[in-house]
């Protein structure tokens, strides 16, 4: 059978195994003794074992059964941790995940794991390869424990059903199917015993049907529905579990697991609480596209409102808008992710690049839990990547030096992401040798991008702002890590690309914070529209500071440029209809011109326009590949007339 229909669902649920090993690694690294947390290490790679069987990958499987018999050693006390086993199963992490991605990319995981395997067994000893033990909740329980656990959750209001599944005599990958039942199972409870054993049923070793034994809230019928939605059950026999054993001697005889079973049942009463479906981006892409049109249409029936000017029809179209309102906050929050699997791949780099510096830094992450548009996280990655690795190799000490410094020797950075109206801002902040200004004048005087006098007059925020040009590097030698000039230009250039802001502030000695602003989607935005001649533009509101008139006489000349003077500094203004070469004869104005004033980081200009037309909610639309980057176009939208008017990109201008 064709296992490509489930290779979306095992590359989801492989990343999240890996990323939840790769936070266990981290955890046990701090705390050797943590049995719990090798239990969750082990329980992760014994899945993504049974679930690379399964998808016929060997070579996973493989990797994934070495990592099993060194957790499995380390639970019952035969291999003490170390820096060693840790680095051992950190490499073996990051060869899984490089197959994962390879299968992603539509290969295989056929990659050379010899060394990796290699270095497992040196660190195990050499031991021969023992079966892989399962995870102690597939372990068959006793009568008595079984007992016990059915009791508690009997006086807690749960049912304890015995589930047989049966599929189908034609199917012909049943390790896919048991995998999908599980999937189900545990949305509805506690799984407290199966037969075979799970590690079986992962393996396809059953003959045509197994039992699970489930705690739930959920009645004999809704089990039965719940779980015939797979494809290629046959059926589904759901009865009540036999209290015949004596609780009393398993009280005595297994307090711990005695505890285990206990949380067992509020575990699936919160699990229960809640219902969660997977659904693929492209099809929140596709309700997204409908959407947008939709809101055009909506624009079109308030302007032929508003031309016909009946009642009825504007009591209709106020109560589309309202509801078109309210459908496009769940549509957007729908496309809401936090943060956190974007942070969540830090800690590790974080960690390896610490070692190959020589120096120590730990990473704080706070607000994980900040979402933003899929479409943000999906490029906000490699960003954060260039400006960590430059905290930590421009930024934090060497040990010796942060204790000559009277610093801790472990340097801190600290990850943190915030709300702030329509915005969201993500903030790297770091406690290390802060930005040197002379340094970076004069490398900035080298390189020709300023004068001598210049690097003497200018503030310290813009000294820090040109380490954001293309090819800028303080360090002194080239290494891995920087030195190439390619890094914080890269940064703004993307950040901006997403109608984004970065901003850096720094303390020598103390430390330095760089603050990047962001956009919370990037795919309906408020705008002001504007006229200029005949021509309609959209400029997006989180770029204009205000709205302005302007008088000829309140406009002074500096090196044959116009300037306007605003709130005590002098700004460049400039005309609209000039900038974008619009064709027609200038339009008179009685007295005053109107004229936005825009900002983009710290750079602020006016622009001249004919007429302001309002505020509006635009859809973005690309200019395709043919007209491909038209500065200072970003796109455009079709308006409620179906006139077709260009969003200017205000950074570009200004």
């Amino acid at each position: 059978m064709d296992t490509n229909q489930y290779l979306d669902l095992f590359l989801e649920e492989s990343r999240e195994h890996l990323q939840s090993m790769d936070q266990g690694l981290l955890d046990l690294e701090q705390s050797h003794g943590n049995l719990e947390v090798v239990n969750e290490i082990f329980r992760s790679a014994h899945t993504l074992k049974g679930m690379s069987g399964s998808m016929g990958f060997n070579t996973m499987m493989e990797l994934t059964h070495q990592l099993e018999n060194i957790l499995d050693a380390i639970r019952n006390n035969e291999l003490t941790v170390d820096s060693a086993i840790i680095d051992a199963l950190f490499a073996a992490a990051d060869q899984l995940e490089e197959m994962v991605e390879r299968i992603a990319g539509g290969g295989s995981d056929d990659v050379d794991i010899s060394a990796v395997m290699a270095s497992l067994k040196q660190t195990s000893g050499g031991q021969p390869e023992a079966p892989a033990q399962s995870a102690p909740t597939d372990s068959s329980p006793s009568n008595d424990f079984l007992a016990d656990v059915m009791k508690q959750a009997a006086d807690q209001g749960f049912n304890v059903w015995q589930v047989e599944v049966v599929l189908s005599k034609e199917c012909v990958l049943k390790a896919a199917r048991a995998y999908m039942v599980f999937q189900i199972v545990e949305q509805l409870g506690e799984v407290i015993q199966t037969e075979p054993a799970v590690e079986a049923i992962e393996e396809g070793e059953f003959d045509s049907s197994f039992t699970i034994k489930l705690i739930t809230k959920d009645s004999e019928s809704d089990v039965q529905e719940k779980l015939l939605s797979v494809s290629e059950v046959e059926a589904v026999h759901v009865s009540p579990m036999k209290n015949e054993a004596n609780a009393t001697a398993a009280s005595k005889q297994m307090p711990q697991k005695q505890t285990a079973a206990g949380e067992a049942a509020p575990k699936a009463k919160a699990r229960a609480a809640t219902r969660t479906i997977r659904v693929s981006t492209q099809r929140l892409d596709e309700l997204m596209n409908l959407f947008e049109e939709l809101i055009i249409d909506k624009g079109r029936l308030e302007e032929i409102a508003r031309q016909l000017k009946d009642q009825e029809l504007d009591e209709t179209v106020e109560t589309i808008a309202r509801t078109s309102g309210s459908l496009q906050d769940i549509i957007l929050n729908l496309r809401m992710e936090p943060v956190e699997q974007v942070f969540n791949r830090f800690p590790k780099m974080v960690r390896s690049v610490s070692k190959d510096l020589g120096k120590k830094i730990n990473l704080e992450m706070l607000g994980v839990d900040t979402e933003l548009d899929r479409n943000v996280i999906d490029e906000i990655g490699d960003p954060l990547v260039h400006l960590i690795r430059n905290s930590m190799d421009h930024g934090i000490e060497l040990p010796e030096k942060r204790r000559d410094a009277g610093k801790d020797e472990a340097g801190r950075i600290v990850l943190r992401a915030y709300h702030s109206g329509n915005h969201v801002f993500i903030e790297i902040e770091d406690d290390g040798a802060g930005i040197n200004r002379h340094k970076v004048a004069n490398k900035a005087v080298e390189k020709g991008l300023i004068s001598n006098e210049e690097a003497e007059t200018l503030s310290n925020k813009e000294v820090y702002e040109l380490m954001f040009r293309s090819g800028f590097s303080t360090a002194d030698k080239i290494s891995d890590i920087s030195g190439r000039g390619v890094g914080l230009d890269v940064v703004k250039n993307k950040i901006e690309s997403l109608g984004g802001t970065v901003d850096v502030d720094s303390e020598e000695g103390q430390g330095s914070i760089f603050t990047i602003k962001l956009p919370l989607t990037l795919s309906i935005i408020s705008s002001m529209l504007i006229n200029v001649q005949d021509e309609t533009y959209a400029l997006p509101l989180n770029s204009i500071v205000e709205t302005a008139l302007v008088t000829e006489e309140s406009l002074m000349k500096a090196n044959g440029e116009e300037m306007y003077e605003y709130r005590g500094r002098m700004i460049p203004f400039k005309r609209l209809n000039q900038l974008l070469d619009v064709p027609g004869d200038k339009v008179q104005h009685n007295k005053y011109i109107p004229a936005i004033i825009a900002q983009s980081g710290k750079n602020v200009a006016c622009f001249a326009v004919d007429r302001f037309i309002g505020q509006q909610e635009i859809v973005i639309k690309s200019l395709g590949n043919y007209l491909g980057e038209v500065r200072p176009i970003s796109g455009a939208t079709i308006l409620g007339n179906g006139q077709v008017a260009l969003i200017l990109d205000c950074s570009s201008m200004i």
